[in-house]
């Protein structure tokens, strides 16, 4: 027990020798310095590295900037899928999205494939391609996201959640590599 009060007593007097030193330290080298505002922009730039910029500073605006820049990428990827999800919609209601089915996940579990075509009748025009794992329920059956094609041919992979893939009844890493198996028009990419 005594050793851990040593140990102890050493560590907080420790402590307040390196307190005492660096104040003594930080006094003379404010009264030393005749140019304060390099002391100034000192302590303003240790604020910004610790997360506690000074209001108004360029760091600050900074911040706030990057934090706007995030929302404005966030609202476009929202105002993007919104969009999406409206065409697809649309495209529904006109019957002008046609369907490929893909091969089973397993038992209850298989890949559909939803087209938007400007052209249903010829399947010209290729808009967005939607992928899907279906879960066949007999009935009302749920359908999990797994990725978008758009006309480029660019493929982007929806994010799974946990439940996603409870779901779905598949591991983790199954769950996420069906997107490869999806049936795009003109073959699987």
């Amino acid at each position: 027990m005594t050793a851990i009060k040593r140990i102890l007593g050493t560590a907080i007097g420790f402590v307040m020798v390196l307190a005492f030193t660096g104040t003594i330290t930080a006094i003379v080298f404010s009264l030393a310095v005749p140019d304060k505002t390099a002391l100034r922009e000192f302590w303003e730039e240790v604020r910004c590295i610790a997360g506690y910029p000074v209001a108004g500073s360029q760091c600050a605006q900074d911040t706030i900037r990057r934090a706007d820049d995030a929302v404005a990428a966030a609202n476009q990827r929202r105002a993007e899928a919104e969009e999406a999800q409206r065409a697809a919609e649309d495209a529904l209601a006109r019957g002008d999205l046609e369907f490929a089915q893909g091969p089973a996940l397993k038992d209850g579990v298989s890949l559909v494939v939803g087209t938007i075509y400007l052209d249903a009748t010829n399947r010209t025009g290729l808009v967005r391609s939607f992928c899907w794992a279906i879960i066949d329920e007999g009935g009302l059956d749920p359908r999990v996201g797994l990725a978008i094609r758009d006309a480029s041919g660019r493929v982007r992979v929806l994010p799974l959640s946990d439940d996603d893939i409870a779901l779905m009844e598949l591991q983790p890493v199954e769950a996420a590599a069906a997107h490869a198996s999806c049936p795009w028009p003109g073959g699987i990419i």
